[in-house]
């Protein structure tokens, strides 16, 4: 993820304002996620006999006699929800559009990129303190964004 904002913050002048910051960064991102599972690093190949009872004991400890999984399956990884997460990111990116410019960017940097809050201040110039202000203030207005399903103010300049 710290490779996305590297490329936003070195490619920001080929950005067109076509789409918003937060836009324009996730999809920077699925490339680069997209990149790392066609990655030949990521793949190993494995090779098991037939024969290897642990092997097959293991494989059958996690399903149920009757097929089903042993460990229910996260929501979030469930295809039958996909929808209702696209819903949820559109409104998040929304509400996003509508934080001041800085705002969402030190709450990005942070909790989407995962930038500690001092080298967050550092990057954009600002105090420690100024900085984590922001992130409590775009984290309250997402959080009441969110909360209602709508989106007040005016969408930034």
């Amino acid at each position: 993820m710290q490779d996305t904002l590297i490329e936003v913050l070195q490619h920001h002048e080929l950005r067109t304002g076509a789409a918003s910051l937060t836009t324009w960064a996730t999809a920077i991102l699925k490339h680069k996620v997209a990149d790392w599972y066609r990655s030949s690093q990521r793949r190993k190949e494995v090779q098991f006999d037939a024969g290897d009872g642990a092997l097959t004991d293991a494989i059958d400890a996690l399903y149920t006699p009757e097929g089903a999984y042993a460990i229910p399956i996260a929501s979030w990884q469930q295809p039958e929800n996909r929808e209702e997460q696209r819903q949820m990111m559109a409104l998040v990116e929304r509400c996003m559009s509508h934080l001041p410019r800085t705002t969402g960017r030190v709450f990005l940097m942070r909790e989407w990129l995962g930038f500690e809050t001092r080298e967050i201040a550092e990057r954009l110039g600002l105090s420690a303190d100024n900085c984590r202000q922001l992130l409590h203030r775009a984290r309250m207005g997402l959080r009441g964004c969110v909360e209602h399903g709508q989106v007040h103010g005016r969408q930034r300049q």
